[in-house]
């Protein structure tokens, strides 16, 4: 997609929305609370959330992502090798489920939750062209945002995306006003 149709799809108020924390933290449970709230609601969700599961051996490093759509959890990092110190995102496996997240946009959703625009996102890779497609087809985007990626999302999408901290009632007010209630309001 050229520059400038980028920024024709975001001036046409498509909303997108970040919940920015400082750097070192994460919105892991903020976005899961909006992501079960919106679920039980009714709506269809697209995007990727972290999971947060046990792994056997040393697995500091271990990283899974839950494909919102279908609930499926997939290991996102790579196994270096005995005495690895170093920490090495799967880059198959994350082109894998940016894949899935296309297919449930491309199949109905009603908002894209994603755990964060990191560096990869920054670079035009990662999870950035689910960001796009949600954008072309209208599809409210909300994702998590380290404090130290802020330029890069700006440079991103402009001053056309709201951010919030994560704990701000605003974040509510934008869901509501972006997403029809599906089921019983009082969930």
């Amino acid at each position: 997609m050229s520059s400038n149709s980028w920024e024709d799809s975001l001036a046409g108020a498509c909303p997108i929305a970040a919940l920015a924390h400082p750097d070192g933290t994460t919105v892991d449970r903020a976005l899961q609370k909006i992501a079960s709230r919106l679920k039980r609601r009714g709506h269809r969700l697209a995007g990727a959330l972290r999971a947060h599961m046990a792994s056997p051996g040393e697995g500091r490093c271990d990283l899974f992502l839950e494909d919102l759509s279908t609930s499926t959890v997939y290991p996102m990092s790579q196994d270096l090798g005995p005495g690895s110190q170093a920490c090495r995102l799967d880059d198959v496996a994350l082109d894998v489920i940016a894949q899935r997240v296309e297919d449930s946009l491309q199949n109905g959703a009603d908002i894209l939750i994603l755990n964060k625009f990191g560096k990869l996102e920054s670079e035009g890779r990662g999870l950035r062209s689910p960001i796009v497609e949600a954008v072309d087809r209208g599809i409210p985007v909300l994702v998590g945002l380290s404090s130290g990626r802020v330029d890069s999302w700006n440079n991103f999408c402009g001053t056309t995306s709201d951010i919030f901290s994560p704990d701000d009632p605003a974040v509510n007010r934008w869901l509501e006003m972006w997403l029809p209630v599906q089921a019983d309001p009082r969930l």
